[in-house]
């Protein structure tokens, strides 16, 4: 796949990844509830993006292991912040968001 058809494929995902969030993910942090998200891909990286408020050239750049966890703290539906050293072999681990 050529860069031109690579950056129409993460447009696409970021428009529908966006709409999904707006419509459905949104509202339910809006109400404190806690969301887990599983994803791969374009669509893990139009997530990030959007949450992370990155430019499509810092998109570029990021790498995200396999199995990497990724949380964020929100308050009535704002990304307050990206919460980092999460350990998943820590246990018990709380996360309260």
């Amino acid at each position: 796949m050529d860069r031109s058809s690579c950056q129409r494929s993460y447009a696409t995902g970021d428009r529908w990844v966006g709409a999904y969030y707006d419509s459905t993910i949104a509202p339910q942090l809006i109400v404190d509830r806690a969301v887990l998200i599983v994803a791969h891909g374009n669509s893990l990286l139009s997530l990030v993006k959007k949450l992370d408020h990155l430019t499509p050239s810092q998109i570029e750049t990021l790498e995200i292991g396999t199995g990497e966890i990724i949380a964020f703290e929100t308050s009535h539906g704002a990304v307050v912040a990206r919460l980092s050293g999460i350990d998943p072999t820590e246990r018990p681990r709380t996360f309260t968001l």
